[in-house]
């Protein structure tokens, strides 16, 4: 079951803060209000926060991967290959630890493996969300990419699907939890 945090006021008035675990947000506020505690701030499932990816080791700005994925994003729409796009954007790059970081994406894309796996391999990646389905036998097709001693957040059964939640255990990334404790 998920746990979520939140804070809010007691019917005294006094500040409340904390996490519980509720079968669904709908079932945690609903647990909250019989217990006549007003909620001030966001409900939160513990866990699922916001983080962008450290790249090139923390080196490298919110701006300059948004910058980096957009002119990426119009290479490729134009139709640039993928291995010249990221020499490209790799020989531009004024930031040296993310120049660093792009080549070595672009030298293991040109070796062959995936471009995910090439991220997944230069430590390129926060969370991740993996569907796997027990009763779906597909016979031939690509190998799933392979994480290095991933830490599961959370799995959650959706149907006849199990969703796994990830996270990089070498991303030293500063979550936002919109105030909550």
């Amino acid at each position: 079951m998920p746990v979520y945090t939140f804070s809010g006021k007691s019917a005294s008035g006094e500040k409340i803060s904390g996490e519980r675990t509720a079968e669904s947000k709908a079932a945690m506020q609903s647990a909250l209000r019989r217990e006549r505690i007003t909620v001030t701030g966001a409900i939160k499932e513990k866990g699922k926060e916001f983080a962008l990816p450290k790249l090139g080791g923390g080196k490298v700005s919110a701006k300059e991967v948004a910058i980096f994925f957009r002119q990426f994003s119009v290479m490729i729409d134009a139709g640039l290959p993928l291995v010249q796009c990221l020499e490209i954007l790799a020989a531009n790059q004024e930031n040296a630890s993310f120049q660093k970081t792009l080549t070595g994406v672009r030298t293991t894309v040109e070796g062959g493996a995936t471009l995910l796996q090439s991220f997944i391999g230069e430590g390129c990646w926060d969370e991740a969300r993996v569907i796997t389905n027990e009763d779906l036998h597909i016979g031939e097709g690509l190998s799933a990419p392979v994480m290095q001693d991933p830490k599961i957040l959370s799995r959650e059964r959706f149907f006849s699907d199990t969703i796994c939640y990830y996270q990089n255990p070498a991303t030293r990334a500063e979550k936002t939890t919109g105030g909550v404790q």
